[in-house]
């Protein structure tokens, strides 16, 4: 297990802890730098400051926010940013409009196949009154009522053992599913600009789940043109294979190579469960973030 860790969420957006249990988590499986990186919201901020402070832990606080480039969807990170940065709060203003509105449209679709849910239950769920409402917010509305939890059993052959995952990738993923809205993201560049002008580090998040290594090659120049500084190279989704490609990447652009193990606290979860990446490199690899 590595020791460092910059990419996890709380209960900010769709972690399983708020961000005060997170750094004691953090500090009871040793780790020695952690990150803070909730979707499309900065209001973690001083809970997350104050745990670290509190549990004597360095770290850098962040955000992911959710966007669209010429119709492929990338997740940005941006670190060190200035909480108060107008431009970075216009878009983040946005994505909230965007975030209540596509929950509507899943209200909608998930009663027309028989379940029970309203807005009422999907706030129930949320745990801070900021919080960016999520597919784990819904899906749990759902397996909160026992009528639905036997639908899903019955209809829809249910996992009786993990039913918030199974709803999440079998309802709400992809294109196609019962409970499947589209949510209008920000475009990536105007996200990676606003990062940068709020004085942040624009990173690339787990491009191998997002996109192909010859679409990433296609792409990058005109990330990087707007100011994207470096690629989360090291995550859960990284493979031996990656390794030579992704690395090959950054040297030739000059980017900060970061890792991660997006960490959400379910399934048995673990923070620092990044491969490929020793700490002596990911130490580096933070004073490199820190100095940018």
């Amino acid at each position: 297990m590595l020791q460092y860790d910059l990419h996890t969420h709380s209960t900010f957006s769709d972690g399983l802890y708020t961000p005060d249990r997170l750094v004691a988590e953090a500090k009871r499986a040793g780790l020695l730098f952690i990150g803070l990186t909730d979707h499309d919201t900065l209001d973690g901020y001083f809970e997350f400051t104050s745990a670290c402070e509190k549990y004597d832990i360095p770290c850098i606080f962040g955000i992911e926010i959710s966007t669209r480039f010429r119709e492929i969807n990338l997740h940005i990170l941006g670190y060190r940013i200035n909480t108060q940065g107008p431009e970075l709060t216009k878009i983040l203003t946005k994505q909230k409009k965007e975030r209540i509105e596509r929950v509507k449209k899943i209200i909608i679709q998930l009663k027309q196949v028989g379940l029970k849910i309203t807005e009422s239950d999907i706030l129930k769920c949320v745990k801070n009154k900021n919080t960016s409402i999520g597919k784990p917010h819904i899906a749990q509305a759902v397996i909160n009522n026992k009528l639905n939890v036997a639908l899903l059993k019955e209809k829809f052959g249910a996992d009786a053992h993990y039913p918030t995952p199974w709803f999440i990738e079998n309802f709400l993923d992809r294109e196609g599913q019962p409970g499947y809205a589209r949510k209008e993201k920000i475009d990536a560049l105007e996200a990676i600009q606003a990062i940068t002008q709020s004085g942040g580090v624009a990173i690339l998040a787990h491009p191998q789940k997002d996109v192909s290594e010859k679409t990433l090659y296609r792409i990058i120049s005109p990330l990087i043109k707007s100011g994207l500084r470096g690629v989360e190279v090291y995550n859960k989704f990284t493979t031996k294979d990656d390794l030579f490609k992704y690395n090959r990447l950054t040297k030739r652009h000059n980017l900060i190579e970061t890792f991660g193990s997006d960490f959400h606290g379910f399934n048995g979860a673990k923070l620092g469960d990044i491969k490929y990446i020793t700490n002596n490199e990911a130490a580096r690899n933070i004073q490199r973030l820190l100095s940018a």
